[in-house]
């Protein structure tokens, strides 16, 4: 379960770093 966690975790953290690059060029594009 730990390593499942982990992995959760990680994928979750990669998701959010996606979804704050792409509103940063979003927003860059915008301006």
């Amino acid at each position: 379960k730990p390593i499942k966690t982990i992995g959760t975790h990680t994928v979750a953290v990669k998701l959010h770093d996606s979804i704050t690059g792409h509103v940063s060029v979003e927003t860059v594009a915008a301006n």
